[in-house]
């Protein structure tokens, strides 16, 4: 039996991230309209659940392809910058389709390379090619598919909306 306890999931204060930790696992759904104070308090949460030596997968679910403004984007690079050296692997979904979708995919990508991040990072179209991937890095897999089944959920969710 698991007892879901409420310091292991976040929603921010504008409910544009939410979130679930499940041991090193950090599943988070981003939704479309992100903002910097979500960011924020995003970042804050999972600095306060961190140990001083503990390192963290991060799994990530966009639903739409999305253009963020500049300092959503800039709010997104502060903290992969804060968390490089925590990181384990990073897997991103961009669960979209058309040319829009394998256009962010590609961007996403692209910035993943030229940033030269210290940890391994791959973009994917579902989450459960992701969750195939970041199976390599993982020391416990029932807590990736349990992270993967939330955001699977939220997927299936959110196919045909707004993402939102």
């Amino acid at each position: 039996m698991s007892i879901r306890l409420a310091r292991d999931e976040f929603t921010s204060s504008d409910e544009r991230v939410v979130a679930l930790r499940r041991g090193e696992i950090f599943a988070t759904h981003f939704k479309q309209d992100m903002s910097v104070a979500a960011m924020d308090e995003f970042s804050a949460w999972q600095r306060a659940r961190l140990g001083a030596d503990d390192k963290i997968i991060s799994f990530s679910l966009v639903l739409g392809a999305q253009r963020l403004p500049a300092e959503v984007s800039e709010a997104t690079g502060r903290y992969i910058k804060e968390f490089a050296e925590r990181t384990r692997a990073s897997g991103t979904v961009i669960a979209a389709s058309g040319f829009a979708a394998s256009a962010a995919r590609a961007m996403a990508s692209t910035f993943y390379l030229v940033s030269r991040l210290p940890f391994p990072r791959k973009v994917f179209a579902s989450v459960a090619d992701a969750e195939v991937w970041l199976g390599e890095f993982a020391t416990d897999r029932d807590h990736l598919q349990r992270a993967a089944d939330w955001l699977r959920l939220i997927e299936a969710l959110g196919n045909g909306a707004d993402g939102s």
